[in-house]
């Protein structure tokens, strides 16, 4: 995975690879779109551990209370805090602005499984 790439897990979470193994990790577009209007989240602390394909979290909307599948494994090393006051932010611009966590994968963690935009875009029925 190289810096700055954003990939996509099939559970509709993205990974964007910064410096020194972090990476920030959001919904996609898509799962924003279904999910509707963005009400609450419910994250673990910094410093937790994330095991990729567990639950790390919910998200809930108007409609529906969602689990947050991990794409990586890693440890948070922050969350974003805006999101407890504001978080339709990820209705609005899930894909950047709306980031959840930044974390510290795991340097053994597996990302051949996460796969570029297109290839998300085709499986979600997009393209």
């Amino acid at each position: 995975m190289n810096k700055n790439e954003q990939l996509y897990h099939h559970e509709h979470l993205w990974v964007l690879m910064l410096d020194n193994n972090e990476a920030l990790i959001g919904v996609s577009d898509f799962a924003q779109q279904n999910l509707g209007e963005i009400m609450f989240l419910d994250l673990p602390n910094v410093g937790s551990k994330i095991v990729k394909g567990e639950s790390f979290g919910t998200i809930e909307s108007a409609k529906v209370v969602s689990e947050l599948i991990a794409p990586v494994n890693g440890e948070i090393l922050e969350l974003n805090d805006k999101l407890q006051e504001e978080p339709w932010i990820i209705n609005e611009d899930a894909e950047k602005k709306g980031w959840i966590a930044k974390i510290n994968m795991s340097i053994s963690d597996d990302t051949d499984d996460l796969i570029l935009r297109d290839e998300y875009l085709k499986l979600v029925g997009i393209t």
